[in-house]
């Protein structure tokens, strides 16, 4: 193999582990991150980082193998296209109303809010019985219910 396309494939990989490191980060609580990853500079600096490397990898690619750039390049879109669907407040709100409805079908007396509140429960146990109320509590409506359900899961910026 040419070392252009060495050098392209290894900042296209170096990127993408850049990224998951950068999503492993995020998930994780603030007082479990490494101190140097709490810093203003790793926060304002990663997501930046990670797009150098791949967009210089691309364009690497692209001068070594146009054809297998743009098939990279379309299914690392295809890929980031399909996460930003499953992260949407949209795809969300279907989740719940899906699992809403199979509640609603397995027991035709359960009431709308005890149903968002079972559903939302189903989804994240993690998040407790109270807390789960007081949000079924201020949003009653699977609109409302998805919002708050997708800003916790983003972590709230």
């Amino acid at each position: 193999m040419a070392p252009r396309l060495l050098a392209a494939i290894g900042l296209i990989v170096l990127s993408l582990l850049a990224s998951l490191f950068g999503a492993h980060v995020r998930s994780l609580r603030g007082w479990d991150r490494p101190a140097w990853t709490r810093t203003r500079a790793f926060t304002l600096g990663w997501g930046p980082v990670h797009r150098v490397l791949l967009v210089s990898g691309l364009a690497l690619l692209a001068s070594a193998a146009p054809i297998a750039a743009a098939a990279v390049a379309a299914a690392l879109l295809t890929v980031w296209a399909r996460l930003r669907w499953l992260r949407s407040e949209a795809c969300a709100r279907r989740r719940l109303a899906g699992r809403i409805a199979r509640l609603r079908s397995e027991n035709r007396d359960l009431p709308e809010r005890e149903a968002l509140r079972r559903a939302l429960i189903e989804s994240h146990p993690e998040w407790g019985r109270e807390f789960v109320e007081q949000v079924v509590g201020d949003h009653p409506t699977i609109r409302g219910a998805a919002r708050v359900l997708v800003r916790m899961e983003r972590g709230w910026r």
